[in-house]
Formats: C-alpha cells, structure tokens, sequence
C-alpha cells in the first residue's frame, strides 16, 4: 500500500511544528525559573542589606513602601 505523498508532508510537518512547540515551552519555563531565581536573590539581598542597617528601626516598614528594588527585574507594586 503507498501512503499519499501529502499525507506523509503533513505528518512530518505536524510532527515538526510539535517539536518547536515543546522546546518553546522549555524555553519558555526555563526563562521564568531564572527570573524567580534572580528575583529571590534580590529581595534576599534587600532584606539582609535593610536588616544589616543600625540605624534605620523601621527595617519592615522599608520592605513595605519601597515601589522598586534595585535587583529585581519587575516592580514591587502592589
């Protein structure tokens, strides 16, 4: 039996286009662990630097009001 020449173009093509799709999501979720790695080391950074502060006695008021830290790739908006 011989298997249509379009058939054949099509599941190569379909199986391709899988392919892509899976290492996109890979990328995709790699990106978003290295971001939420980057962003805890961050915040991790901040509050040992605010907590290391002497002088300033409102070291959880400082984590509250901040709009951004400098380390973190997004804002703390809330």
């Amino acid at each position: 039996m011989v298997i249509p020449r379009g058939r054949v173009c099509a599941f190569v093509g379909l199986n391709a286009l899988r392919a892509l799709s899976i290492i996109a999501l890979l990328l995709l979720f790699a990106s978003s662990i290295l971001t939420l790695t980057s962003d805890v080391r961050g915040v991790n950074r901040f509050a040992a630097a605010d907590k290391s502060d002497a002088n300033n006695s409102t070291s959880d008021d400082a984590l509250v009001d901040c709009d951004y830290i400098e380390s973190l790739l997004l804002c703390c908006h809330s």
